[in-house]
């Protein structure tokens, strides 16, 4: 039979969130009873709830990124856009300007 490659420390932290072992294999590698009943583990409570905490952190920093980097486009997006208004407006009131300017100086 093939042991399974899991960490004594994984399967501690399985038994420390109610799961039980995926095999018994993995069971009789790591006393699967003892390791959740003996006075080491509250030890290895504070690692599995921290080895939690490390992960709900990677998970927090990818979102606040792609949050970060949705709103950078979306502001350059709007900048973009508004420089481009602001162009056109300016052409066309220097065009019209021009325009008015040049019949004036035709009527006179």
């Amino acid at each position: 039979m093939m042991i399974s490659t899991r960490s004594h420390l994984e399967v501690r932290c399985l038994c420390h969130r109610g799961r039980s072992p995926p095999s018994p294999e993995e069971t009789s590698a790591v006393g699967w009873h003892s390791s959740c009943t003996s006075a080491g583990t509250f030890f290895f409570f504070f690692v599995c709830v921290v080895a939690d905490a490390a992960a709900v952190v990677v998970v927090v920093a990818v979102v606040v990124v792609v949050v970060v980097v949705v709103v950078v486009v979306f502001v350059v997006v709007v900048a973009v856009v508004v420089v481009a208004i602001f162009v056109v407006v300016v052409v066309v009131v220097v065009v019209v300007v021009a325009v008015v300017s040049h019949l004036a100086l035709l009527l006179l």
